[in-house]
């Protein structure tokens, strides 16, 4: 009877790509039929990613060649 009640035990790392797999499968039933929509939206947010991680590298750009002096003082 004791042997019933015992749950088997895993290490963390264990039970984490136990659930990994579970959540996965489950996650795909939902987005199946907007399949198409899941990745154009994962698409547009890496892109806004890339866009965003540019954004200082531009702003460098423009505040050398419009405002010279200044970054010329401050370097």
């Amino acid at each position: 009877m004791k042997d019933k009640a015992e749950k088997k035990k895993l290490s963390f790392r264990g039970d984490d790509l136990e659930l990994r797999g579970s959540h996965t499968k489950r996650l795909y039933t939902y987005v199946g039929p907007y399949k198409w929509r899941f990745i154009f939206g994962l698409a547009l947010g890496f892109l806004f990613g890339a866009t965003q991680g540019c954004l200082p590298l531009v702003l460098q750009k423009v505040a050398s060649t419009d405002f010279p002096r200044r970054c010329a003082q401050a370097t």
